[in-house]
């Protein structure tokens, strides 16, 4: 199977496969969280892209989860472009996301369809790659995952994919680019703790045996996490004439407007 950003971005079942009026409510929903993401964490998108020689593109996009201020999480979305003339968002992809919703609702339907990024998926417990999603996904659909479609909705949508943004902003994709994106993806199934932990300690109620020392725990699990995230962003240019941040214009307002303004046409 052969997809491209765009492809995901506007209806990841395909044409046949999702009535209009379901494609559009999901959609929806997800320009909403995506809006008021922007709002409050803009600053914590990041867009950095690579190139190799043969002219394959790796977009590693950075994205808050929309509860960045309580759980201090920032995903991974890393998508491999192949080569080709043209628009980078019609040209057929492969993506990764180290979200809970996308590793263990997805992870096995993009692989079982090699639309994983090979490189990548040993960072995907391995259960997630060989057990199908029974409860979560038991059609085994490419449907709509929030973390990977804020991802497209930032890079297609910032112009993140032009050839203007990928020549400013892109870093040679060589052994030692790929081993760097591999040692700083976050690991799934930590963030998942993290996620749990967010929730556990922000819960109005508790069961009568909740152990107080946890508490703590989840507390520091948390903050770590937040205080190391620096580590596991895209090294910067040393040069300072080089040194810029790679990210797109985008803002929630001038996304709205664009939203509101496009007609199924452009899907």
């Amino acid at each position: 199977m052969e997809l491209s950003c765009k492809d995901i971005y506007s209806n990841p079942t395909g044409r046949w496969k999702t009535t209009a009026t379901t494609r559009y409510s999901v959609r929806d929903r997800m320009n909403k969280v995506f809006i008021q993401n922007l709002q409050k964490n803009r600053g914590r998108f990041l867009a950095q892209p690579y190139q190799s020689d043969d002219g394959t593109v790796i977009m590693r996009v950075k994205v808050p989860s929309k509860n960045y201020n309580i759980n201090r999480i920032i995903y991974d979305v890393v998508i491999e472009i192949e080569a080709g003339i043209g628009d980078a968002a019609v040209r057929p992809a492969k993506f990764f996301v180290n979200s809970p919703s996308f590793i263990y609702s997805y992870a096995y339907v993009f692989n079982k369809n090699k639309l994983l990024v090979p490189w990548l998926a040993i960072q995907i417990p391995q259960r997630a790659l060989t057990q199908p999603p029974e409860v979560r996904n038991p059609n085994e659909e490419l449907g709509y995952e929030l973390i990977l479609f804020e991802a497209l909705c930032y890079i297609i949508n910032g112009g993140c994919l032009t050839e203007q943004y990928l020549d400013r902003y892109s870093k040679k994709f060589d052994a030692y680019a790929k081993l760097e994106i591999q040692s700083k993806v976050s690991n799934p199934e930590k963030l998942t703790r993290i996620y749990h932990d967010a929730i556990s300690l922000h819960a109005k109620t508790h069961k009568k045996d909740y152990d107080p020392k946890v508490k703590p725990q989840q507390r520091a699990s948390i903050k770590e996490l937040a205080r190391t995230e620096k580590y596991r962003s895209p090294i910067k240019f040393r040069d300072k004439v080089m040194r810029r941040t790679p990210k797109a214009k985008l803002t929630a307002k001038s996304y709205k407007r664009k939203i509101t303004s496009t007609t199924e046409s452009d899907f």
